[in-house]
């Protein structure tokens, strides 16, 4: 982790970091909105850049596989 990386996330990422699947509860719907509004549908490629966790790309790829059913 960068030095310049402001202490609160340092050591949040510590506390969680033996919860690999742990979410921000109030986050899960600000991400659903966003991934909605990105209108996916099957055939379409999403790019996470590496910000966190992959939580983002896991909630499109749920949206693809719903889409594709």
């Amino acid at each position: 982790m960068p030095s310049d990386t402001p202490l609160y996330f340092r050591l949040l990422s510590r506390l969680l970091q033996p919860f690999p699947d742990f979410d921000f509860s109030f986050i899960r719907p600000v991400r659903a909105r966003a991934v909605a509004a990105l209108r996916l549908r099957e055939g379409n490629r999403v790019l996470d850049l590496g910000c966190g966790r992959a939580e983002a790309c896991l909630t499109c790829g749920a949206r693809l596989a719903r889409a594709a059913r």
